[in-house]
């Protein structure tokens, strides 16, 4: 049968264009997402994550490409965690666990990938809003270091997430086992060596951590983590060790950036505390609480009160009272709260 000249130019323009659409979707489409998760890899080493976000959220999850958009996903994330606020925080670990637990179902033989999905599922755990959450998040968290430790019976990283694994979820016993294993396997660990001192602490046999300057430079290495930071909290809180409390929620604010509740804790610890210059550093953290949640100015107004108060009380030379604080600190303190505290804070 013969095509009129209308017939033929059609099937030539839809040739045309099917041609056009295969060499873009396998050559061009392809270039342009590795251009931009390039850029993305540029940004969040220059520490813009806003941008490389941005370019991350806009691309298809639908392509060939998608295992390495999904690396550069969490490495987006990872790096780029101290920045983000809370909320934010919260809806990237949601996010990335998600994703991890599609990946491990489509590559099941991929070690790094379950050690992923413990690590964000231990970052879950850690916001869940109730016992119930948390012990499903653990129970995942622990099935998939069985799995990983399955494939890679070996590697350091899955008893070191493990431990804390279990550390998380109280189960010590277990925890005890994981690091007495990490050991055995890795016996001039330091890594495995600071677990297992942990897990000491928590089983009651040893009192406490030196996580100070003057602690051994490589073991102080591993304390200093967030991880470990976080399980010695509640224990430097029950202990009432101000010095350690204040070495970990400096060391927390690095890790994790400003944070109105490590402000907060910081001011009442030091307010507690019977350091010189306590009182001090508590006005300032409390300065620091109320810059960042603006909320609480009538919470900051009472302790800086009793703080003042106290001062007052305990310190009888008055270059060691409230007046002694630095002129852009009475200033911070004017400008929450003009007029308030004139009387107490002297000149300056």
């Amino acid at each position: 049968m013969k095509l009129s000249k209308p017939a033929k130019y059609l099937i030539l323009g839809i040739l045309g264009a099917s041609s056009l659409w295969l060499m873009y979707t396998m050559s061009m489409k392809p270039l342009l997402i590795n251009h931009k998760l390039n850029l993305v890899i540029a940004l969040t080493q220059q520490e813009e994550c806003d941008e490389a976000f941005e370019i991350l959220d806009s691309l298809p999850r639908e392509t060939f490409t998608e295992r390495y958009l999904q690396n550069q996903l969490i490495d987006a994330t990872t790096k780029c965690f101290p920045q983000l606020d809370k909320s934010t925080r919260i809806i990237r670990i949601w996010q990335i666990q998600e994703l991890l637990q599609k990946r491990v179902q489509r590559y099941p033989y991929e070690t790094k990938s379950w050690i992923a999905l413990a690590a964000y599922t231990n970052l879950m755990m850690a916001n869940a809003q109730t016992d119930e959450q948390r012990q499903q998040f653990g129970q995942l968290s622990i099935y998939a270091m069985e799995k990983a430790l399955a494939l890679s019976p070996s590697r350091e990283e899955i008893y070191d997430r493990m431990t804390y694994t279990f550390l998380l979820t109280k189960q010590y016993p277990q925890a005890e086992e994981t690091a007495q294993q990490c050991l055995i396997y890795f016996p001039a660990s330091n890594r495995c060596l600071a677990w297992k001192i942990l897990v000491e602490i928590f089983l009651g046999e040893r009192q406490a951590i030196d996580i100070s300057p003057k602690a051994d430079p490589e073991m102080r290495r591993h304390f200093l983590r967030a991880e470990f930071l976080h399980l010695l909290l509640p224990i430097a809180i029950q202990q009432k060790n101000y010095d350690q409390l204040f070495e970990i929620y400096e060391r927390l604010i690095v890790l994790e950036g400003p944070s109105p509740a490590y402000s907060q804790s910081l001011a009442l610890a030091y307010a507690q505390s019977t350091i010189n210059g306590g009182y001090r550093e508590a006005i300032i953290h409390a300065l620091d609480f109320l810059d960042q949640d603006p909320s609480s100015k009538e919470q900051v107004k009472i302790f800086l009160r009793a703080v003042i108060e106290k001062t007052q009380k305990e310190y009888p030379r008055q270059d060691d009272r409230i007046e002694g604080l630095a002129p852009n600190i009475k200033q911070r303190i004017r400008t929450h709260f003009p007029g308030l505290f004139d009387k107490s804070l002297g000149g300056n």
